[in-house]
């Protein structure tokens, strides 16, 4: 009575040419089957309405999904669906669909399932987020109607809340140093899939134009995506947007605010914060005397 096993057979209509048969190589074209999230169905009050198919999938909110609820291959028995934002995860489930973001990798060995999650939603522009005390996936970026990346939106219409000195204290304002902010050329590694045959590694590389301040002479970083990303385009989104924070995120801030002032944030909001107070080391000021 064995369960959760998967089963191969070999045929061999020769066996004179076979001298020693010591490794077998299998194409495995489907996995496990999963919720499908992107079919889930929700009342206006949030109540789920019956329940989503199952298949194998390669959305990596669906594999996600699946690692916190499912008590065999996951860790549904401390977690469950109870703590997980199941809106939200469909939501991720069809950004990642209609931007081609396909996670076809394998597990392998235990790990931390949170930190699991945490490091490979980033290579699908998502952010691993716990809202009112479940954990969900959302999209890092901006996206549309048809749930793909809103390249047009404008930042002041993504604001949800301003801060100012007036509602706001304790600031601490951490910039990042030269080596943090210095501008690189992105080497991504991919996996070209051959049906039925072995699977070969495809690097692309990426880099600034010189109108953004890049250069041919820019380090080279390498990212290593051979484990699960099998798109071009799935590559080259993530370089662009790895090589755009490094352009654009230069500092960070912490503050303390009113209950009233973030009662209508939740995590992955855009706020706007407006201070004029400066922040001056001892070494770069002056007087005149």
């Amino acid at each position: 009575p064995y369960s959760q096993l998967s089963n191969v057979g070999l045929k061999m209509n020769s066996s004179k040419e076979f001298n020693n048969f010591s490794q077998l190589s299998v194409y495995v074209k489907n996995g496990i089957k999963v919720q499908n999230l992107t079919t889930a169905n929700f009342d206006a009050n949030g109540n789920e309405i019956g329940s989503p198919t199952e298949d194998s999938s390669n959305l990596f909110p669906d594999i996600a999904y699946h690692l916190l609820t499912d008590s065999i291959n996951g860790a549904g028995n401390l977690i469950g669906e109870n703590q997980i934002n199941k809106q939200d995860m469909k939501k991720a489930s069809q950004f990642c669909e209609a931007n081609n973001f396909y996670w076809d990798g394998i597990i392998t060995q235990q790990q931390n399932i949170r930190e699991f999650i945490y490091q490979n939603a980033v290579f699908c522009l998502l952010d691993f987020t716990i809202k009112g005390g479940q954990f969900s996936l959302t999209p890092t970026v901006p996206i549309n109607s048809e749930n793909k990346i809103d390249r047009n939106v404008l930042g002041k219409d993504l604001v949800k809340a301003l801060f100012t000195d007036g509602n706001t204290r304790n600031l601490k304002v951490s910039f990042l140093s030269p080596e943090e902010r210095q501008l690189f050329q992105a080497r991504v590694l991919y996996r070209e899939e051959v049906e039925n045959g072995f699977a070969k590694t495809e690097v692309l590389d990426l880099r600034l134009g010189e109108e953004l301040g890049g250069s041919p002479e820019d380090p080279r970083e390498i990212f290593d995506m051979s484990n699960f990303c099998t798109s071009r385009n799935h590559a080259e989104e993530f370089a662009k947007y790895a090589l755009l924070i490094r352009k654009f995120v230069d500092h960070g801030i912490s503050f303390e605010t009113t209950p009233e002032s973030a009662m209508s944030l939740q995590p992955g909001d855009y706020i706007r914060f407006f201070s004029e107070i400066t922040h001056n080391d001892r070494f770069e000021n002056g007087y005149i005397s």
